[in-house]
């Protein structure tokens, strides 16, 4: 199944919307005539995009044109239109050759027409057979509320409900990309260090629900983290890692959300070990005892935990918590033939204490696991180090897509990417939609259909002009077909792609220099000519060799 063509009366900024997401048809709907049109277009060669991608639009555009929009409108159209919607609107699929309007329109509109033979039904409310994700790298405050049925897998969109295994990180889905086959696909270096980071130590704090003893319990919190930085100071790098995590971990322990009686039962419990500890005793025997404790005191029973925000229960899985603890108890063990750098950044209490890790074939085991357990529930913040932000754009956009799809069960596949060559080189823009369509057939295995946004011309390049959808509000509509540009598009010269689909019209080079040298002419004009020696003569200094070869020439210079 593919989508063809989506119109609505108004959705954010878009107002009697069409956009065209077919290359072989192109379809309009005249709101006031109630009909629908298409023309055909001359289709692309056979897998043009490659084995089982159908279809491939780029949605273009000057910022503020709804680029965005035109996303969150596809994915609220095919599965969240009862909530996500409020505006007559239709959609045009097609599968098996045969095209299918579904409308949703209110009572005052009838049924659509159309002058070409198509299936009209009213709309069910969601595109059922397809799986539809949304990947975003543009930073907006507002988040997309898609519903559950639109995998929104955009950068740090996963929510970290509070429960013991939390939802993979994004580092923990890049790392899962980094040691699949398919990295060797993608063709970008591999990440050499991993940094972890402890930010200050901040006050104890108990579960919300439970105040009853919380006073007393606090104080004895606070002495011991006390007891813990003072002695951390003086610790080697290797060994303040350990103490850390464990210190983490027992706080977080106590941050859960079990319920009432279990949980004052192990408040009381976890004061008397902490009065039990004391300033005698070493800094590792009391990290220890810190895993010691929660594996002895923390009930051994199903328990009962109420998610943030929410009076939803579920339940804590035990063996997780098993496997936390035994592999906190070991972890000095395991760790002892790796190196770990330690540095702190900041001042007195308010430092960052960062430690970072060798990624090897030795340590990678290691730090998956602790990924695995953990992710970044205990504090530490976990990422990269020493790769630049479009290396970590490449590995969060393919390692986001890898992981949703792994269990997708749905035999065609909607892949919406919002500026996802945002961040990259040049270079990697170059490469950017060839390695996506090198890798998403290895990623699933049925039909694929690819909207994407982009400022990039290198996109256009890549594109033929059927597969190109235009936004301009100023437009009817609000979009314009590729297939109406008076250049063809696919192997294009980027200066013209450029030029005409991104609206810089005669613009041919950057403002700064085009003013620069405008005032530069007029200084001549004003002079007579006369400013051989100036030191205001820049004709030196343009890069085109046309222009400073007629400048000098005219100017004397030469």
């Amino acid at each position: 199944m593919k989508i063809c063509y989506i119109w609505i009366e108004k959705y954010r900024n878009l107002e009697n919307f069409s956009l065209n997401l077919s290359s072989t048809t192109k379809f309009n709907f005249d709101s006031e005539k109630n009909l629908l049109t298409s023309e055909s277009c001359r289709k692309l060669p056979l897998d043009f995009f490659g084995q089982r991608i159908d279809e491939v639009t780029g949605l273009i555009g000057k910022n503020g044109s709804g680029k965005s929009n035109a996303l969150s409108l596809i994915c609220n159209a095919l599965k969240n239109s009862k909530s996500g919607l409020n505006a007559h609107f239709l959609i045009i699929t097609e599968e098996d050759g045969i095209q299918t309007c579904h409308y949703s329109f209110k009572k005052n509109l009838s049924q659509p027409s159309a002058n070409f033979s198509i299936e009209i039904i009213e709309y069910v409310g969601e595109v059922k057979e397809l799986k539809v994700i949304y990947f975003s790298n543009v930073f907006n405050k507002s988040r997309n509320y898609f519903g559950r049925e639109v995998s929104d897998i955009s950068v740090k969109n996963g929510i970290f409900e509070n429960r013991v295994r939390p939802a993979k990180s994004d580092f923990e889905k890049q790392m899962i990309l980094i040691n699949s086959r398919l990295f060797r696909k993608i063709d970008i270096d591999l990440p050499h260090k991993i940094r972890f980071t402890q930010k200050r130590l901040s006050k104890f704090s108990l579960s919300s629900r439970y105040s009853g003893n919380s006073a007393s319990i606090l104080v004895s919190l606070e002495s011991l983290k006390d007891l813990f930085r003072n002695r951390l100071r003086e610790i080697n790098g290797r060994n303040r890692f350990f103490h850390l995590v464990r210190l983490s971990y027992f706080e977080y322990i106590l941050s859960l959300r079990i319920n009432a009686d279990e949980y004052s039962l192990f408040l009381s419990n976890a004061v008397d070990f902490m009065q039990g500890n004391s300033n005698d005793q070493k800094t590792e025997e009391i990290s220890e005892n810190l895993i010691r404790f929660i594996s002895e005191s923390f009930p051994s029973s199903s328990l009962i935990c109420y998610e943030k925000k929410s009076s939803r229960e579920s339940e804590f899985d035990l063996e997780v918590i098993r496997r936390q603890i035994d592999f906190l108890l070991k972890i000095q063990e395991n760790f002892s033939s790796i190196d770990i750098d330690y540095s702190t950044e900041g001042f007195r209490n308010r430092s960052e204490v960062t430690f970072e890790i060798a990624y090897s074939q030795k340590s990678k085991g290691l730090i998956q696991e602790f990924v695995s357990l953990f992710g970044e529930s205990i504090g530490m913040n976990i990422d990269w180090s020493g790769i630049s932000s479009g290396h970590l754009a490449y590995l969060n956009l393919f390692s986001s897509i890898y992981d949703e799809l792994k269990n997708v069960r749905q035999r065609s596949l909607l892949l919406c990417i919002d500026e996802g060559d945002l961040y990259l080189h040049p270079f990697w823009q170059v490469e950017f939609f060839s390695k996506l369509l090198s890798v998403l057939p290895e990623m699933f295995r049925g039909e694929i259909q690819i909207v994407l946004t982009s400022h990039s011309p290198f996109l256009l390049s890549d594109l033929p002009n059927q597969c190109i959808t235009i936004l301009d509000q100023h437009i009817q509509g609000g979009t314009m077909n590729g297939i109406a540009l008076d250049e063809q598009t696919f192997g294009g010269n980027l200066y013209d792609l450029y030029a005409k689909p991104f609206f810089l019209g005669d613009q041919k080079m950057s403002k700064f220099a085009y003013e620069k040298i405008a005032r530069y002419l007029e200084l001549v004009e004003a002079t007579s000519g006369s400013v051989k020696g100036n030191p205001d003569d820049i004709s030196h200094l343009i890069g085109d060799e046309v222009i400073r070869f007629k400048l000098q020439r005219l100017f004397g210079n030469d």
